[in-house]
């Protein structure tokens, strides 16, 4: 059997993105629109930042960091009502203390695409302009 009939497929996983609107309107409503909009964005950022942190983390096989990394994208991502994120982030927490560096590398790389996923569907949200 030759190689001319092989087919390549690439594999683009997506994830279900779980948002709780009612919390972003809740912040809105207690800081003020403009006030909310500050908080909701400065959230946004500290979440993209930590998610890049923690593929670094994992890279560098630093669980300890990685632990503590996904505590807090927990803590912001509650905060915000990403649900999905959230639940993913303590996943990797529950990981980090185990020796299964297959299961880690998959949730790690899972709580990223929640993460974009979950970022994206905030900032394409038509009711808030972040």
């Amino acid at each position: 059997m030759g190689c001319g009939n092989m087919h390549i497929s690439e594999l683009r996983p997506s994830e279900a993105v779980l948002l709780n609107g009612d919390r972003l309107e809740e912040i809105c409503r207690d800081l003020g629109y403009r006030g909310g909009e500050a908080a909701i964005s400065t959230t946004l950022e500290d979440l993209a930042g930590l998610l890049s942190q923690a593929r670094s983390f994992w890279e560098q096989d630093d669980l300890s960091a990685l632990d503590l990394c996904a505590g807090q994208v927990v803590r912001l991502s509650d905060r915000v009502g990403m649900a999905g994120l959230s639940r993913s982030a303590r996943n990797v927490r529950d990981l980090c203390g185990r020796p299964d560096a297959v299961a880690l590398a998959a949730t790690v790389a899972r709580m990223r695409r929640i993460g974009e996923q979950s970022l994206l569907a905030i900032w394409d949200r038509q009711d808030l302009i972040i």
